[in-house]
């Protein structure tokens, strides 16, 4: 299921089901991809248009667009040498499998996860010279 953006209107129909997707929980398995194929093909479409894509983009927004894995792989980097697996857990007022459990997947971590990622930074913001190494800005 690949999906190509060939126009402005395609953009926002794309952004506004991403949008749709996102606050669907749970969201099949059937969501999920298409969620995922969307999001590349915007993020295409974005970079090809020079917009956000085409330059740096906020961390906050690169991990609400990351599947666990890459959202994991992306944390890990921001705070090496930091459980931050822990702290989002306690964060969230989970057990640390809730976290490992959503960042094992090949899909969207929820959004409670993604705002407890985005508090961690907002009270710990990861150094500059992590961020400039991922192509990203600092938080907002």
């Amino acid at each position: 299921m690949a999906f190509t953006i060939r126009s402005q209107d395609d953009y926002e129909t794309a952004i506004a089901r991403v949008q749709e997707l996102r606050n669907r929980s749970p969201a099949t398995v059937a969501e999920e991809s298409e969620l995922r194929h969307l999001l590349l093909a915007a993020d295409d479409w974005d970079r090809t248009m020079g917009g956000e894509a085409a330059g740096k983009r906020s961390i906050a927004d690169a991990l609400a667009r990351e599947t666990g894995a890459g959202f994991a792989l992306l944390m890990a980097q921001l705070f090496p040498q930091r459980d931050w697996v822990a702290d989002l857990a306690n964060s969230l007022g989970q057990k640390r499998s809730y976290v490992e459990r959503h960042l094992q997947h090949d899909v969207m971590p929820p959004p409670d996860l993604v705002g407890a990622a985005q508090r961690l930074m907002n009270a710990n913001p990861p150094s500059v010279g992590a961020a400039t190494k991922q192509g990203l800005s600092s938080p907002d």
